[in-house]
């Protein structure tokens, strides 16, 4: 028979006995006398260690006496790591002394269980998920309870955990656990706090049947109540208060009301707010008197005011007025006749008009098909129509003195159009190059930036076509070697550049044929003197 101690989950000791059964069938043997196994991780059992954790015994058998053991079973020791460890620890003073039925530990240390460095007179450690200590009265009538004491008030503990002795929540000292699961906080037997299991709070009160408290009183009440009812009430005393209700005429609202009962803001519990009224039919509704709206900022003695009349004027329909108190000026905003929304300034001046197809007019009230109308009846470089400000330059559009649309940049820096990609059209929609003109220009000077330049002709390596080959090409396509024909210029157009470069080029191979034939003529000259001489010599 094999017989394994482990502690824990590790593998421990192991060793084997030569056992025979009784007449009853049962084996006995005694641990520790047995044979250690060859490889075992604790090689005797003196080693155990018996206070390092939980220690388990598995007991195996082969009863052909081979080594091929069967589990018969294992658990968990519970007397015998007590009695190990009282064996173990020597004939020293444990400190622990038995007087009638009272157990006491006089020693100076601390005391610990679960584990052997206490920092604590009395320290108590778990790893498992039962909890760590455990306390309970059997008497349903008994007390069952943790109380903390001082030299200061030995008669009441500053703190009680647990069941009062009347079983009824009785309160021991300042935080208790009735035997009903109610949790009360107090001091010196008074209940300051119920926390009942339902949920419901109460204050100076034995339970929370009673959801009143009073702070500093004075009179000012906070109540916690439940049914169809008032659900939180704070009172000021009689000067005033403000309460919100839960009622079903309200449908579930939350509403601020005076003393007379009139709503002054509620709260839908479908997320409408109003103020005024207790049934807002929209997401924020307001209701005064007069039929207006006020909202007042204030800033030192002045203060800044929103109108919104109910009655329009003129053309306008209810608007807002933003204007300051004492201030005759005012922007209106609101929606016209025409359905277009306007901002006059004053005097009914229109400053901003949006049509209801998203035409935008700015000093028009009507900006027609125009996507955005610009009305600026006079303007000029120093009063443009429109300016649009950049750091280090501004751009303006002005009418100049001769009636000309201008755009003007101010800082004198270049005005680049395009320069991301695409063509500029002037007379045309459908610009074809950088810059396309549909007409004539008039200007001074043209420079055009251009690469290769046919400075190339007077290469050696350049063939220059011959005379009577460039005849031959003339004849059979009507225009000059390397020129567009005039059906691709009709078509495609010429840049200047480009023109210019093929220019150069005929200029330069017209200049080489002119050296060419020079040098021809030079040669046949000096024939001719030469022939001439020998003539007038002959004579």
């Amino acid at each position: 028979m094999r017989v394994q101690i482990n502690p824990g989950i590790a593998a421990g000791y192991s060793a084997t006995h030569s056992v025979t059964t009784d007449a009853h069938g049962l084996i006995s043997l005694t641990m520790g006398q047995g044979t250690p196994e060859v490889g075992s991780v604790i090689p005797t059992f003196s080693e155990l260690d018996w206070t390092s954790s939980v220690m388990n015994y598995t007991v195996s058998v082969d009863i052909t006496g081979g080594t091929n053991y069967a589990v018969l079973g294992g658990a968990a020791f519970k007397a015998v790591p007590f009695a190990m460890h009282a064996l173990t620890s020597g004939s020293g003073a444990s400190g622990w002394s038995l007087l009638g039925n009272d157990l006491s530990n006089t020693n100076t240390g601390n005391v610990g269980i679960g584990t052997t460095t206490p920092y604590f007179k009395l320290q108590v450690e778990a790893t498992s998920l039962d909890g760590v200590a455990s306390f309970r009265n059997t008497d349903p009538n008994g007390a069952s309870k943790i109380e903390f004491y001082d030299d200061v008030e030995p008669l009441y503990p500053f703190l009680s955990i647990g069941k009062g002795n009347s079983g009824t929540g009785a309160l021991p000292g300042s935080s208790h656990i009735s035997s009903t699961n109610r949790l009360t906080l107090g001091t010196q037997g008074n209940p300051n706090l119920v926390i009942e299991p339902t949920g419901e709070m109460g204050f100076n009160a034995p339970s929370a049947a009673l959801t009143t408290a009073t702070f500093g009183g004075i009179g000012r009440s906070l109540s916690l109540l439940t049914g169809n009812g008032e659900d939180i009430v704070w009172d000021g005393g009689g000067t005033g208060e403000v309460i919100l209700k839960n009622t079903g005429t309200l449908s579930g609202a939350t509403a601020f009301q005076n003393a007379s009962s009139v709503a002054l803001m509620t709260l839908r519990n479908t997320g409408e707010v109003g103020i005024g009224t207790s049934s807002p039919g929209g997401p924020f509704e307001t209701h005064k008197a007069d039929g207006s709206f006020v909202v007042r900022s204030w800033a030192g003695s002045g203060s800044n005011v929103v109108v919104t009349d109910v009655v329009g004027r003129n053309n306008f329909r209810p608007q807002q007025r933003f204007s300051t108190v004492g201030n005759s000026n005012y922007f209106d905003i609101g929606l016209g006749a025409d359905d277009a929304y306007h901002i006059e300034s004053t005097g009914d001046v229109p400053r901003i008009s949006i049509l209801q197809n998203g035409n935008v007019g700015i000093g028009t009230a009507s900006p027609g098909n125009a996507r955005l109308l610009l009305n600026h009846v006079t303007s000029s470089i120093s009063s443009p129509a429109m300016k649009i400000e950049m750091a280090g330059a501004n751009l303006l559009f002005y009418k100049a003195s001769n009636g000309a649309a201008t755009i003007d940049n101010t800082s004198g820096g270049n005005l680049v159009l395009m320069p991301a990609g695409g063509n500029v059209g002037i007379g045309t929609i459908t610009p074809q190059s950088k810059l396309a003109v549909n007409g004539k220009i008039t200007c001074k000077e043209v420079e055009v930036t251009l690469a290769g330049f046919p400075d190339y002709v007077f290469e050696k390596d350049y063939r220059l076509m011959p005379l009577d080959e460039v005849e031959r090409y003339i004849a059979a396509y009507g225009h000059l070697p390397n020129v567009p024909s005039a059906c691709e210029v009709e078509e495609n157009g010429l840049g200047l550049g480009a023109m210019n470069k093929i220019l150069l080029e005929k200029v330069e191979e017209l200049t080489l044929h002119a050296i060419a034939k020079e040098k021809e003529v030079e040669a046949l000259n000096a024939r001719v003197a030469q022939m001439e001489a020998i003539l007038m010599g002959e004579k």
